[in-house]
């Protein structure tokens, strides 16, 4: 069969690569020499699912009518922001721990922010929750880049 103009170099439709270590017998057997997880993949959730909380944020005032006199609508809309920035941040390829430990502290304020300036109920629970939520993401975002650069690039153990 001859080889066509999309098969590459070698002729063949699929290049043979050596088994990883792992695989093979001997010394090194139990020692993985590719990565367990890719960690671009791993914080991929936590980057689309930070982008689509950020926006929630954003546009919660509107959307639950808050009232204007009596609550901050513009602690969900400065959170929602920074969220979302460093959302974009990290997909372009910011992997730094700093980040996300900023962007915990931005799920702190928000958080606190909730309880001691938010008159109503509604502004209330969507700041806590929002809060949380982000803070959820950015531990298991922060945990994996962590992890990461603890085992040379291999990803994280999960």
């Amino acid at each position: 069969m001859a080889p066509s103009s999309g098969e590459g170099t070698s002729g063949k439709l699929i290049d043979e690569r050596p088994e990883p270590l792992s695989a093979q017998e001997g010394p090194g057997a139990t020692e993985p020499d590719e990565p367990r997880h890719s960690l671009r993949y791993d914080l991929v959730g936590s980057v689309w699912l930070s982008i689509l909380l950020g926006l929630w944020l954003i546009v919660s005032p509107l959307v639950l009518g808050y009232d204007q006199d009596e609550d901050a609508s513009w602690l969900p809309i400065a959170a929602g922001a920074l969220i979302v920035l460093f959302a974009i941040l990290r997909a372009t390829g910011v992997r730094s721990a700093a980040l996300h430990f900023l962007n915990m502290a931005v799920a702190v304020g928000l958080f606190v922010g909730a309880l001691l300036i938010a008159e109503t109920d509604l502004a209330r629970w969507n700041g806590i929750v929002g809060g949380a939520l982000v803070f959820f993401l950015a531990i298991v975002a922060a945990t994996a880049v962590v992890q990461a650069e603890a085992t040379d690039g291999r990803g994280p153990s999960y």
